[in-house]
Formats: C-alpha cells, structure tokens, sequence
C-alpha cells in the first residue's frame, strides 16, 4: 500500500501527476479511494485519467463520484465520465446518464444517450 501512497503524493508534487495516476489501476480496489480524491484535482488531466481508471476497474462505489463528473468543467472529463458509468453499468449509472441524454443536445448528450441505450439492452434498464 506504500506505492498507493508515494504515488498519490507525487501527483500532488508536479504538473505529471495525471502520469501517476495511469498506473493506479494496477493497484486494483484499494485505489479507488485515492481515485475518487483526485477526481476533485485542479488539473484536467488528472480528473480525465482518474476518471478513466475508475471505469475501468467497475467498482460500484464510484458511480456517485462519477455521476457528479458530468458536471465538470471541462467536456473531456464529462465525456470520460459518460464512458466510466457505461462501463460500470449499475442501474444508478444508467438513470443518470438517461438524464443527462434528455437535457443535453449536444454530443455528450448523444454519448449518454448511446451508452444509456446500450445498458439498457444488456440489462433491461427502462423508463420509469
């Protein structure tokens, strides 16, 4: 667990931190915490790779921390965030991204509409 430690401060220690945080995926569940932390970094780059190890490790804890990432600042980590819950799946996931499909018209609304679709296929989620 040290190397979770060492890893997160050195995000904190240079503009290269989203380089650190790649990596946290290796680290499997224990990170997740640490991940949900740097959701909130002033760097985009950080908050996009955060985002995206998140989704990729499916832990149902971050779908919250993930919901409240498509409302960032910056569109790049609202799409990531769309692509995260997607992967997640959770029925959580899918009301959200439904939700953000109906008020956005933009392509992150088409993206939240495509991902809420293919969810739907997979696990029967509908409209309630």
């Amino acid at each position: 667990m040290w190397q979770v430690q060492e890893s997160v401060q050195a995000t904190r220690s240079g503009p290269d931190g989203w380089r650190y945080i790649a990596g946290f995926g290796r680290f499997g569940p224990d990170v997740v915490d640490h991940l949900h932390l740097a959701l909130q970094d002033e760097s985009k780059w950080v908050r996009l790779v955060a985002t995206d190890v998140l989704g990729g490790l499916r832990d149902p804890r971050s779908v919250d921390p993930l919901i409240a990432g498509l409302d960032d600042t910056d569109n790049d980590v609202r799409l990531a965030s769309v692509k995260a819950l997607e992967k997640i799946g959770s029925e959580r996931a899918a009301c959200a991204l439904e939700a953000l499909s109906s008020r956005d018209r933009t392509i992150l609304g088409k993206t939240a509409r495509e991902a809420y679709s293919h969810l739907s296929s997979l696990h029967g989620f509908s409209n309630k």
